[in-house]
Parts: C-alpha cells; structure tokens; sequence
C-alpha cells in the first residue's frame, strides 16, 4: 500500500485524481 501512497501523493501534487495505477 505504500507504493499507491506514493503514487497517489504524485498524483495529486500534479493535480490529476487518483487512480489505482498499481493493483
């Protein structure tokens, strides 16, 4: 889960909605 957390944090500082890039 800390690999979405990461993914997620990028995501949102480029202001694009999180979306589960690795499931």
């Amino acid at each position: 889960m800390a690999r979405i957390n990461k993914i997620q944090n990028r995501a949102a500082s480029m202001g694009i909605p999180p979306n589960p890039i690795i499931v």
